[in-house]
């Protein structure tokens, strides 16, 4: 047919052999989509859940030498009932990895410096951080000087740890699989580097210090003084023997003010936990009651881990641990109760060192120059061939 210049005609071929290839290669892709969302979903639903321990499922431990029962209620709260305190923290070891692996070993990267290995290349300054406070070797000092008993148990701790890990190396939780790797074995170091972690977490003044040492650059010394009072002005003791004859001990005007106006800068430098104790002269039942609020940093999950240990005739104890470490550090057993609070301590300090001119590896300290400790760091990180090497100098 003869078209006019410039005019177009669609034409519709009817080819009955053409549209049924067409509405095949349609079903198939269709039924191949339908599946690949039927297998990611079933993938998903099994890396999301594998890791859940089937509570009624026996485990058989090397090294218990007698049965251990674990209930749980229905909280999910374990109850350990062993016969003797190795197998009693070995099997502690097993059922809190159980529950907690994936926190406990992003506690021991955290407090080792190895975060940037399997997270973000962005956390190098963090790992470069924590391995200059270095919790590891000071924790090796405290290993040191354990008592042997408490060693041992801290050893079947870590021993059950590490049958979980490796029994389990196709359960782990999700955020192995998202990552791409599987826990190291568990050492004795990992639990005591916790008293680090601890200590970092209650620290005083890593903020605060700062911005106030910023304030008194541009301030006069009249105005920072109602800022931070100078405490060796105030005479309020702090061991019995330097008590006043003041029997009550009136907090001084002064330091109260001065408390109020950094709460308001959101400098708040006197911080604690709280505990209460209530005679059982003045409760209902005539039993004692203690309360105990531990302020710490939130985290998901919780910091705390609670747990019930007994050994017929020789322990029952309840309360909570911290992930990685097997001993109720708050809780009760038949006739006591404990906690612990942080109260006020100022326990961190900056020092302003002067650097030699000449030599940048040593500082000045009592007129003279001392030579620096220098460390090399070599920090792997998460898809890069190379480690980052970074210098850290004490």
């Amino acid at each position: 047919a003869r078209t006019a210049p410039g005019q177009l005609i669609l034409k519709t071929l009817n080819n009955p052999f053409k549209m049924k290839i067409l509405k095949r290669v349609l079903t198939i892709l269709l039924v191949v989509i339908v599946l690949a969302a039927a297998g990611g979903m079933i993938f998903l639903n099994s890396v999301k859940t594998r890791a859940l321990p089937d509570y009624n499922a026996g485990v058989d431990l090397e090294g218990l030498s007698a049965p251990v029962t674990v209930f749980r209620d229905s909280l999910g709260i374990p109850h350990i009932y062993a016969e003797n305190e190795a197998d009693l923290y070995r099997t502690v070891g097993y059922v809190m990895a159980q529950d907690r692996m994936w926190q406990m070993d992003l506690l021991r990267r955290f407090t080792s410096g190895r975060l940037s290995e399997v997270l973000d290349p962005t956390l190098v300054e963090v790992d470069q951080l924590f391995r200059a406070l270095d919790f590891t070797s000071k924790s090796q000092k405290v290993i040191a000087e354990t008592d042997p008993e408490i060693l041992a148990h801290m050893e079947a701790f870590t021993d059950g740890i590490n049958q979980y890990i490796s029994n389990n190396q196709k359960k782990l939780s999700f955020e192995f699989t998202m990552l791409g790797y599987k826990p190291d074995p568990w050492e004795l170091e990992h639990s005591y580097n916790l008293i680090g972690y601890m200590a970092w977490d209650l620290k005083s003044g890593w903020n605060t210090d700062m911005a106030l040492f910023k304030l008194k650059q541009v301030v006069s010394d009249t105005l920072f003084k109602e800022l931070l009072p100078d405490m060796s002005f105030q005479d309020i003791p702090v061991f019995p023997e330097f008590m006043s004859a003041d029997p009550e001990l009136e907090l001084q005007t002064a330091l109260t003010d001065a408390i109020e106006i950094i709460e308001e800068l959101g400098l708040q430098v006197f911080e604690a936990s709280n505990n209460w104790a209530v005679s059982g002269k003045k409760s209902e039942t005539g039993m004692p009651i203690m309360a105990n609020d531990m302020h710490l940093g939130l985290m998901s999950p919780g910091i705390w881990y609670q747990m019930h240990q007994v050994i017929e005739g020789n322990l029952n104890v309840t309360g909570v641990c911290l992930p990685g470490a097997p001993f109720i550090i708050c809780g009760h057993n038949e006739d006591i109760g404990w906690g612990m609070t942080n109260v006020t301590v100022d326990d961190l300090d900056f020092y302003l060192e002067t650097i030699n001119p000449a030599d940048s590896n040593q500082y000045l300290l009592d007129g003279e120059w001392q030579d620096m400790r220098i460390e090399r760091e070599e920090i792997a990180v998460k898809g890069a061939d190379e480690p980052v090497v970074r210098i850290n100098r004490y």
